[in-house]
């Protein structure tokens, strides 16, 4: 079963099956680094996953040490997940806009 992500709205907007992010289409996002910090297709940062949540920090660090995985190719999409209610977006984050990624 897949990890379901949203943003602070509650909408859900990416869900990942092992290390790597699909648009709810199944859309090819990016991927997870070793810890929650997500990258796009083209190895930038997109974003950092907050609980079920998936948040840019708007002061990312640059320290980043990651190494392209490859292409995974589409995924089937996944079930919706429902609705999980608001989220109160952390200082210095904000929502990542995937629809320019999808």
């Amino acid at each position: 079963m897949p990890d379901h992500f949203f943003d602070s709205a509650g909408n859900w907007i990416a869900f990942r099956k092992g290390k790597f992010l699909f648009s709810p289409g199944g859309a090819w996002l990016g991927w997870l680094s070793s810890g929650n910090e997500v990258f796009d297709a083209d190895g930038l940062y997109l974003g950092t996953i907050v609980s079920d949540r998936l948040f840019r920090s708007q002061f990312p660090s640059e320290s980043f040490n990651t190494v392209h995985p490859g292409y995974p190719g589409r995924e089937t999409a996944a079930d919706h997940p429902g609705y999980p209610g608001r989220f109160e977006i952390p200082i210095g984050m904000e929502d990542v806009g995937l629809l320019e990624h999808a």
